[in-house]
């Protein structure tokens, strides 16, 4: 009985730390996500709920518009398509943005900003080694800007990587239902953008 007792307790105290450990991330101020045209600066974004007009505006005409049936909102949403990257539409206001090409790019300034193709940064070091000072270890570090990355490949809307970096977002008022996620592959470059729902 005492055993499966702490089994029980153990089994808990893990599921606690999982739910803690997924919820403490710092979600990161949707400013920081403008979407732009990948190939010239017009010192302009589009957001996470902006109209149509105001995208076209920033980002140009699309190369072609559609229209899909969504379960996620139960409805059609419209669909416009850039150089493959699209975005999506719902009582016209853009939700949802998947980039797979240069196209278009991501960032708070045009010189700042990322894109699909951009590496990871790495960080090789030679360290002393603990207890032996003039022997030394190797370490290498991956980082993508600020954000946090997970190295445990995967695959996330069908789509393969070596590493990831996912961020919640929020704005002036609060968390967002909003999220992030950014998609490498074994070359540690971008290969797929995912902002929104």
């Amino acid at each position: 009985m005492k055993n499966q007792m702490r089994k029980l307790l153990a089994v808990i105290c893990l599921l606690a730390g999982c739910s803690l450990a997924t919820h403490a991330q710092t979600p990161v101020d949707i400013t920081n996500f403008g979407i732009m045209r990948g190939d010239v600066d017009t010192n302009s974004r589009a957001y996470l709920g902006f109209n149509k007009g105001t995208t076209v505006r920033v980002l140009g005409n699309p190369t072609s518009t559609s229209s899909q049936y969504s379960d996620m909102y139960d409805q059609a949403v419209d669909v416009w398509t850039y150089s493959g990257n699209k975005l999506y539409f719902v009582n016209d206001k853009l939700t949802h943005v998947v980039i797979v090409n240069n196209a278009l790019a991501v960032g708070v300034s045009y010189s700042t900003a990322f894109r699909v193709g951009d590496k990871a940064t790495v960080k090789i070091e030679r360290v002393p080694f603990p207890m032996h000072p003039n022997q030394f270890i190797t370490t290498t570090t991956k980082s993508f800007y600020t954000y946090s990355l997970n190295k445990t490949p995967g695959t996330s809307t069908g789509i393969p990587y070596s590493m990831s970096s996912l961020s919640y977002l929020k704005d002036g008022n609060g968390n967002l239902d909003e999220t992030i996620e950014v998609l490498f592959d074994s070359s540690d470059r971008i290969t797929n953008i995912d902002l929104g729902s």
